[in-house]
C-alpha cells in the first residue's frame, strides 16, 4: 500500500507535518518491485541528462517529454497509482514555503558560487551558464521547461524514496534514512548538470548544494507540487535576468 502513515515522534525531525508521511517506505509489502520501479525511472532519466544536445526543436520538445515521463510511469506504477501520496493540493501555507524557498535558493546558490570561487572548485574565467539562458525564449521552450522541471523533480523524488526505503529496511531507522537520502539526492542531481555547466565541483558544489532546498520542502509538507514551483520560478527568473543582461551588456560591446 502507499497509503501514508505516521511514525513514532521520536523518529520524525521538528520540521515535517504530522501526520503525513513518505509513501510505502516503512510498508512490509513493499520491496523489491518498487525498488526497481524507482531505481529504473530515476536510471533511464539521468542517461538521457548525458545523451549528446539534439539541435531540432521538435526533438528538444520530444525529449523533454521523455524526461518527464520516464521518471512518472515507473513511479505511478510503484504507487499503484495513488498519486496523493506525493502531490497534494497547495495550501496558503505551502505558497509561503514557496516564496521563501526561491529567494533562499538564489542567495544560497551564489553564496556556493562565491564559495567555490574562493577555494578554487570554480574558475570564473571558463565557467558556463546553462545552455537554455542562450535557447530562443519561444511557447515551446517554456512548454518544455514547465514539463522538463516536472521530470527533474520526480527524478530527485525517486532517488530520495529509493535511497529511503533502501536505508529504513536494512537499519530501520527512518531519521537516518532522510539524512543519506538528502545526500544522494542532491550529490546525483548536481552531477545530472555536468553537461550543462562542465565543471564537476561546481555543479555538486552550487546545483547539489542548492538542492537542498527543496529536499527540505518535501520532506516538510511530502508535497512534490510545492519543490516543482520553487524550482519553475528560480529558473525562469534566472533565464529571464541571465539573458536579458548578457542582451544589456552586448549593447555595449
Amino acid at each position: 500500500m502507499t497509503q501514508e502513515v505516521a511514525t513514532e515522534k521520536s523518529d520524525r525531525f521538528w520540521i515535517e507535518k504530522r501526520p503525513l508521511d513518505f509513501p510505502f517506505y516503512n510498508d512490509p509489502d513493499a520491496g523489491k518491485r518498487e525498488l526497481g520501479l524507482l531505481a529504473l525511472g530515476a536510471g533511464l532519466a539521468i542517461l538521457l541528462c548525458f545523451m549528446p544536445p539534439v539541435g531540432e526543436a521538435h526533438l528538444r520538445f520530444l525529449r523533454s517529454i521523455s524526461y518527464f515521463l520516464l521518471p512518472f510511469v515507473p513511479m505511478c506504477i510503484a504507487l499503484k497509482g495513488h498519486l496523493g501520496g506525493i502531490y497534494k493540493r497547495l495550501v496558503p501555507y505551502d505558497l509561503v514555503i514557496i516564496i521563501v524557498g526561491v529567494i533562499v535558493t538564489f542567495f544560497l546558490s551564489l553564496s556556493l558560487a562565491v564559495l567555490g570561487s574562493v577555494i578554487g572548485i570554480i574558475d570564473p574565467a571558463t565557467v558556463k551558464a546553462n545552455p537554455a539562458v542562450y535557447a530562443d525564449h519561444n511557447l515551446v521552450f517554456w512548454i518544455s521547461v514547465i514539463v522538463q522541471i516536472m521530470g527533474e523533480e520526480l527524478i530527485k523524488f525517486s532517488i530520495f524514496l529509493f535511497t529511503l526505503t533502501l536505508m529504513y529496511k536494512k537499519t530501520g531507522r527512518r531519521k537516518l534514512g532522510i539524512i543519506v537520502a538528502t545526500i544522494v539526492t542532491c550529490v546525483i542531481f548536481g552531477v545530472m548538470h555536468l553537461t550543462a555547466y562542465g565543471n564537476l565541483g561546481q555543479v555538486i558544489l552550487v546545483q547539489g548544494g542548492s538542492a537542498t532546498v527543496s529536499v527540505y520542502q518535501y520532506i516538510r509538507t511530502k508535497n512534490i507540487l510545492v519543490t516543482y514551483a520553487t524550482h519553475f520560478l528560480f529558473d525562469a527568473y534566472t533565464f529571464l535576468v541571465t539573458s536579458a543582461l548578457l542582451a544589456f551588456l552586448a549593447t555595449l560591446i
